[in-house]
């Protein structure tokens, strides 16, 4: 895992921006059917600070972007990847603007 320098004052609620890297991270390692590479990072905004989560997993088709990010919307088999699908529905409740760069 790379972690890029990040800002060390970010104003936000600690629990709950713990979760949502919590969440990134977690299916990052979950959706990856080889060696999980990993980066953190963040972009510098005029206003705010853009936080992003980078992986080499099996990545997500475009058309079920908005889907992910849905309470309980699942795009596998439960049997093939275990989770309740809410992780990434938690994670856009409490900060994530879901922005994908290969979705833009």
């Amino acid at each position: 895992m790379i972690v890029k320098d990040i800002p060390k004052d970010v104003y936000c609620e600690p629990d709950q921006i713990g979760m949502v890297f919590y969440n990134l991270i977690t299916n990052a390692i979950k959706f990856n059917t080889h060696s999980p590479k990993i980066e953190i990072g963040f972009q510098d905004k005029v206003e705010d600070f853009q936080f992003y989560v980078k992986d080499n997993g099996i990545g997500i088709e475009q058309i079920y972007g908005i889907k992910v990010f849905e309470i309980f919307k699942r795009l596998h088999r439960r049997e093939d990847y275990e989770g309740t699908g809410i992780g990434l529905a938690l994670c856009k409740k409490n900060y994530c603007s879901a922005w994908r760069s290969d979705m833009v």
